[in-house]
């Protein structure tokens, strides 16, 4: 039989098993590049290169790649050969290279900044806030080392402050588009997707899923150290003349306000066009809706370091009242859009946990906290702002018309800002006795884990403590001042057990410095 026969029998064999109403059509389906029905022509069947063997399947995705297959087919080159050495058209050539391997870890540097994200921000923002509650203790409520314990924390405050902005810049720098990508893409994701119990892969916590949620600590570490100059200035002032840390709180303040209001419109602006704004994830729309609320608390901030430079630098004409008067009308200006923002998230967020998820879930238990924040960093504000108004007034008398309200209508915005604090206060009050009850649900459940994130437990609840004791000074009220003591003690706690268990973390390798790069750990998955 002549070697045409067998092909040609075999192409006919290959021709029924491909005819439409073959069972093995029906079982593999439509051959690729025909149409049902189509019978593929024979120099198509027969242009399949016997030859090609798959990989062993001990092989390595590189080795097999680098052997000459790639998705169990032969790689062939432009010249016509095959890498591993097969012979094509009657040419042997060398085989190729087996590829350099994927090299999964990086150096502790290049860890440190590729992964720093401004969750840490909020180690330098807790320094900050309780160096200020030391400071401002109610005066019957003081002790020896006082100052001296404030005076050390914003040292500390100021170098971390320093160090972290370095790193967060530099990530930018160095790594730029991907940076960015991670932090932003971030904005319709959970708070913490990795915070699962069980440390995976590439370390404990993810580089980008907190990123967005604390970005708005940054310049609120800023707004920190310019409201302590202002106090130091206002003590340190010789006469009517001002002195340095007076002039940088002043225009500190300004650049404050402008970094906070970019920071703000960008995270709004993140949250509208994230692809992953209109999914429900898990959690809800938890992560959003805590975005929402860490904004409105900064901006609230802005406002009480506003009333705080009216109220310290208006005393002794150290700052004309022309220069203070935009000061408090701006302060006014940003409560207002800190508590109205806060009440729209504070409705979300009810409608979730009434009627949608209950109880938040395990990993985000502890952000229940961060809703304290609006409330008591806007009460403390509307206190320093009705004391600033009277204060300005009383300097003014009948000058600067125009920069001031008139003396009737100062009492009347004081007694105002009271009413409106006490309020605020009272709902400060609620949601930090829901966040306990949160714990205590989950703890009776042993379902409560402990995430990077409650470092940032410690600068809302720490806010209700300048509430408390500005109350306490303008009520003349002991058991306010008692409250305020209790507040700063458990915000101290707060910040220490969090800071021991991250550097934990950190030295076992499960959080910030992670040898093990993620990224290229999932692609490889």
């Amino acid at each position: 039989m002549s070697s045409g026969q067998p092909n040609k029998r075999n192409a006919l064999y290959f021709q029924n098993m491909a005819q439409h109403s073959s069972k093995i059509y029906e079982f593999f389906g439509v051959t690729p590049g025909f149409t049902p029905g189509q019978t593929p022509p024979i120099s198509r069947i027969f242009n399949i290169n016997v030859n090609a063997t798959p990989p062993d399947v001990t092989t390595p995705p590189d080795t097999a790649t680098a052997a000459g297959f790639i998705d169990g087919r032969v790689a062939t080159t432009s010249d016509g050969h095959v890498p591993n050495g097969r012979p094509i058209n009657g040419v042997v050539k060398e085989p190729a290279l087996p590829a350099p391997p994927v090299t999964l870890r990086r150096s502790a540097f290049r860890a440190l900044v590729q992964d720093f994200n401004p969750l840490w921000f909020t180690i330098p923002l807790n320094t900050t806030i309780l160096s200020l509650l030391f400071r401002l203790l109610p005066s019957h409520f003081n002790f020896p080392g006082r100052s001296t314990i404030s005076l050390v924390l914003i040292t500390l405050a100021l170098v971390l402050f320093a160090i972290t902005s370095f790193l967060f810049l530099l990530r930018l720098v160095w790594f730029r588009r991907s940076a960015y990508d991670e932090i932003s893409s971030s904005a319709g994701d959970d708070i913490l997707p990795l915070a699962t119990g069980e440390v995976p892969r590439g370390g404990m916590y993810g580089a980008s899923g907190t990123g967005f949620l604390f970005l708005p600590c940054w310049p609120a570490v800023w707004l920190g150290i310019v409201a302590f100059a202002a106090l130091d200035g206002a003590e340190a002032q010789i006469g009517n003349r001002p002195t340095s840390f007076v002039r940088f709180a002043y225009v500190g303040w300004w650049v404050g306000v402008v970094w906070t209001v970019l920071v703000f419109f960008t995270m709004l602006g993140w949250i509208l066009s994230s692809p992953r704004a209109g999914r429900r994830t898990p959690g809800g729309q938890l992560s959003k809706i805590m975005a929402l609320v860490v904004m409105t608390s900064v901006l609230a901030m802005v406002g009480w370091v506003g009333g705080l430079l009216g109220l310290e630098l208006g005393g002794g004409e150290v700052i004309s009242v022309q220069l203070l008067g935009p000061v408090v009308v701006f302060s006014f200006c940003a409560i207002g859009a800190a508590v109205v923002l806060a009440f729209f998230g504070f409705a979300v967020l009810m409608h979730e946990l009434v009627l949608v998820t209950g109880w938040p879930p395990p990993e985000q238990t502890s952000n229940m906290f961060f809703l304290v924040g609006p409330m008591g960093q806007g009460a403390a504000a509307s206190l320093y702002l009705g004391a600033a108004v009277e204060r300005c007034v009383d300097i003014a008398g009948d000058r600067n018309r125009g920069s001031v309200p008139s003396p009737r209508a100062a009492q009347s915005v004081h007694v105002v800002c009271i009413l409106l604090a006490l309020f605020l206060v009272s709902m400060a009050v609620v949601w930090l006795v829901l966040s306990f009850m949160a714990v205590l649900f989950r703890l009776s459940r042993r379902e409560l884990q402990w995430n990077p994130t409650l470092n940032g437990t410690v600068f809302p609840v720490a806010s209700l403590g300048f509430a408390m004791a500005q109350l306490s000074d303008v009520l003349q009220s002991r058991f306010l001042g008692v409250l305020d003591c209790v507040l700063l003690v458990l915000s101290s706690v707060f910040f220490i057990v969090h800071l021991l268990l991250t550097f934990v973390h950190i030295f076992q390798g499960r959080l910030l410095i992670i040898r093990e790069d993620r990224r290229l750990i999932a692609s490889l998955d």
